[in-house]
């Protein structure tokens, strides 16, 4: 008995309702419509689709116009004055338009496809009215590159025509498990690497957000190494297309901690830590890539560098500043205390880096042991109070005992809190007596 042949991986695709509403409307209009890039390739590899790109050849805004009321789904007009671009979202749904007629030229499907940067994005699924019909267009040998799990430059210009391609080849290498460049695509990315200066900071911004998100980001840093944009990047000297120290090192100092995290979090979390945020290990994750470059850097002053440069949030620059001046992993009673009141609100964070530093380092390892399960059960018993101590003295009742302005009353109340921290004061009435007795200090 012959068995039923397996169902393409692409069924599914064109069951959904926002592609079979566009191949009924593009085809109402007589023109050509192919879902393209990111969605084809995932559906190819059988992953999670979470949105769809298409290209039409003409009438793309009357096509987007029609979609918008039939699913129905909000438009959004990407492309400026010429409309070439164009948004639809909908309940479940996300499509993206793209009309390569939109801007005054006509270009084919294999112009579009040619200006795209690796061969398993530059993959075209025909939409026939029906969709029994449809077909694959595949004429840079995108699918056996999807077979074969190699990332291949559609051209030699791929990474010219944009640069910011050069960081979404390490994006791509996390996000599709066991995809790697091929030794051409490396070097013409390693070559175009340095014009990334002329690519705006917000884009560089959110690429290198993305990567950090991502489990297994020590692979993309060791990615970004070999494109000589690890440390250099971080160093300022990536426009240059120089590295001014050996940066192997380095990478190695960022990339074994990096890859612990997920042990860290698991042995946390077994001590009856909550379960870290996706945020609280991409902060780890950059903490770790700056305090690589110590000693022959300042990781403050760079992670200063590159969040004024615009690679880096502010917000996320304030939270990876505190995980830079970390103390050694502490053991006493006393140390525990002082390490969560220092850390404050960042202190979940910093117990993570610590005790990834400490899985990676072999001096240190006895210290994920006894001493960190008696460091989370003082966060988890006093966390609260150490990491935001009680207000013993306000602003005004210090000046009013020493008659001090400014800085020094912020001075006295930091050093009231951390007297209180070590235990030396309990109240109010110690606070004030404490403080009468450091009067010539003020």
């Amino acid at each position: 008995m012959t068995s039923p042949p397996s169902p393409s991986p692409f069924d599914r695709l064109l069951r959904r309702p926002e592609v079979v509403a566009l191949a009924a409307v593009a085809s109402s209009f007589n023109v050509p419509a192919h879902l393209v890039g990111g969605v084809v390739r995932d559906c190819g590899l059988r992953l999670k689709i979470k949105d769809v790109d298409a290209v039409v050849a003409g009438h793309g805004l009357e096509i987007a116009k029609r979609l918008s009321r039939q699913l129905p789904a909000k438009l959004i007009r990407l492309g400026g004055e010429r409309f070439a671009a164009l948004r639809l979202i909908g309940k479940n749904c996300e499509l993206d338009i793209w009309d390569r007629h939109g801007d005054g030229q006509e270009h084919s499907l294999l112009d579009d496809l040619a200006r795209r940067d690796l061969t398993v994005n530059a993959i075209a699924l025909d939409l026939a009215a029906n969709l029994r019909s449809a077909e694959l267009y595949d004429p840079f040998g995108g699918l056996e590159d999807l077979a074969r799990r190699r990332l291949r430059a559609v051209t030699d210009e791929s990474f010219v025509a944009d640069p910011l391609r050069v960081l979404r080849l390490p994006r791509l290498a996390l996000q599709l498990a066991g995809f790697g460049p091929d030794r051409h695509t490396l070097e013409l990315a390693r070559d175009a690497a340095p014009a990334l200066h002329r690519v705006s900071a917000e884009r560089i911004r959110d690429e290198l957000s993305t990567i950090f998100r991502l489990p297994g980001s020590h692979r993309a840093l060791a990615l970004l190494h070999q494109l000589d944009l690890y440390p250099a990047l971080w160093l300022g000297q990536a426009a240059s297309g120089g590295v001014r120290s050996d940066p192997l090192p380095l990478l190695r100092r960022a990339s074994r901690p990096m890859e612990l995290l997920p042990e860290a979090a698991r042995r946390l979390e077994e001590l009856g830590l909550p379960t870290l945020s996706e945020g609280e290990m991409a902060t780890t994750r950059y903490a770790f890539s700056f305090r690589a470059l110590a000693p022959t850097a300042d990781p403050g002053g760079r992670l200063e560098a590159f969040r004024e440069a615009g690679y880096l949030s502010k917000a996320v620059a304030t939270r990876v500043a505190p995980l830079l001046r970390l103390p050694a992993p502490p053991r006493g009673a006393m140390d525990r205390r002082l390490f969560l009141y220092e850390t404050a609100q960042h202190w979940r964070s910093a117990l993570l880096l610590t005790t990834a530093q400490a899985l990676a380092t072999a001096e240190l390892r006895s210290w994920t042991e006894q001493p960190l399960a008696n460091l989370v059960q003082l966060a988890l018993e006093e966390g609260d109070e150490l990491t935001r101590p009680p207000r013993l003295l306000d602003g005004h009742e210090i000046q009013l005992l020493l008659g001090v302005r400014g800085r020094e009353i912020g001075q006295a109340l930091e050093e009231i809190e951390r007297a209180w921290v070590e235990g030396q004061i309990t109240n109010k009435e110690e606070a004030r007596a404490w403080l009468e007795r450091r009067r010539t200090k003020f």
